[in-house]
């Protein structure tokens, strides 16, 4: 006589479990960040030519007047460099001016997370899609050098978050953060204009 089949046992990873791992691999994933923006050195060449001898100038001449054509062969709004002088005075090093970086990572996974929720999605869905969008090669890329492009694309994230939460709830403290990242968009770069138009 065959004996009855016992029923098959089904494993289900609660959602608020695989939240809690997303969550932990995302400070994993930061914390490795940070290390690396500790330990390694920046040798890209738009941070070696236009970027870090902004601040230099600064920091030597004690004044933030901004580089003649001669000094600096481009122009920028040199508001993300005025940010990473802040990291480099207390130092007398160039060691930390990557932090804001890290800074802009977490405004860029806050803003992904909080437009996927507006725009329906779970809060494990929106979990996954910031854990993919701030590991990606491209953006873990730019956290080592002094590019200005991955802090634009996180502050028009977070303009475009602040002005649909206006748009829903008229409030003040939405309108207040709406202008900080609109200012700060175009601030980084001359084309954060362009897109702060579209906003």
């Amino acid at each position: 006589r065959r004996a009855p089949l016992s029923p098959q046992r089904t494993f289900l990873v609660d959602e608020s479990d695989s939240g809690l791992f997303l969550i932990g691999t995302l400070m994993l994933i930061g914390t490795a960040l940070w290390w690396n923006m500790w330990m390694s050195p920046i040798i890209d060449f738009d941070s070696l030519w236009y970027h870090l001898p902004t601040m230099v100038n600064w920091y030597q001449s004690g004044t933030l007047a901004i580089p003649d054509h001669e000094t600096i062969p481009a122009y920028y709004p040199f508001t993300w460099e005025l940010l990473s002088l802040l990291f480099l005075l207390p130092f007398h090093a160039d060691a930390f001016v990557t932090v804001p970086n890290l800074i802009a990572w977490i405004v860029f996974g806050c803003s992904i997370y909080a437009l996927s929720g507006m725009c329906g999605a779970t809060r494990l869905s929106a979990l996954v899609a910031c854990c993919l969008a701030l590991s990606a090669p491209l953006v873990t890329e730019h956290m080592l050098s002094l590019h200005v492009d991955f802090p634009m694309a996180a502050f028009f994230l977070a303009g475009l978050y602040f002005l649909l939460s206006l748009h829903r709830s008229r409030s003040g403290w939405d309108a207040a953060f709406f202008v900080v990242s609109l200012a700060l968009l175009c601030g980084i770069k001359t084309s954060g204009l362009i897109y702060g138009a579209l906003l």
